[in-house]
């Protein structure tokens, strides 16, 4: 697929899955949209209780928000479970009233805490440059009952989305724009030998 497919597709689904089979890198695939800030390989490790590291199933939520896109690359898949879960948060956030909007442009969600520039928090919705910020494990509830009520709202909305299911292959990327898309896992056996490696991609 050549790179004006790629970033059309992108704009307009918010994400791309590109088989194995292709000759494709990371370096290629990057350069479309921006620059490597982060690499990590992910896979189980009973040691570390990072989420990442564990093979249960992941909630949908955004990563770091300096990512504006994420990528990752299949080393090997599990047999059974490890399907990559995406939702588009734009769609869910479409069907909101202006209120509600500006209720979640309030909310604040904790930051990743992992580079030297970060924040303690940013807004789950930023109206302004239409970048979402949401983790459930890092959102904290708000104390006002309107914001409160947002919150519950985008997280029931959450719960009945559509869901796109993508089992990837070894050999196989998928790059999706972290400021729309959510993304989650279903659970697989610990010892399936399931490995991605995940790159943060920053605009340039």
């Amino acid at each position: 697929m050549k790179a004006e497919a790629l970033l059309k597709q992108l704009h307009s689904t918010g994400f791309i899955h590109i088989p194995y089979n292709n000759q494709l890198s990371a370096d290629s695939i990057s350069s479309l949209v921006g620059k490597v800030i982060l690499k990590t390989v992910i896979q189980p490790n009973e040691k570390s209780q990072r989420l990442l590291a564990g093979s249960e199933y992941i909630a949908p939520h955004t990563d770091h928000i300096a990512a504006n896109f994420i990528l990752w690359q299949c080393n090997s898949q599990a047999a059974i479970g490890g399907d990559s879960i995406l939702i588009d948060g734009y769609r869910i956030l479409n069907s909101a009233g202006k209120d509600t909007l500006d209720y979640l442009s309030a909310v604040q969600v904790n930051s990743h805490k992992i580079f030297y520039f970060d924040k303690p928090s940013y807004p789950l919705f930023s109206k302004d440059s239409q970048v979402i910020y949401y983790a459930p494990f890092l959102c904290e509830r708000p104390a006002g009952s309107k914001y409160l009520q947002a919150l519950v709202w985008f997280e029931n909305q959450l719960s009945v989305a559509d869901k796109i299911e993508i089992k990837l292959s070894e050999g196989d990327w998928l790059l999706i724009d972290n400021h729309r898309m959510l993304h989650g896992r279903n659970s697989f056996p610990a010892d399936s030998g399931r490995m991605l490696t995940r790159y943060w991609i920053a605009k340039l």
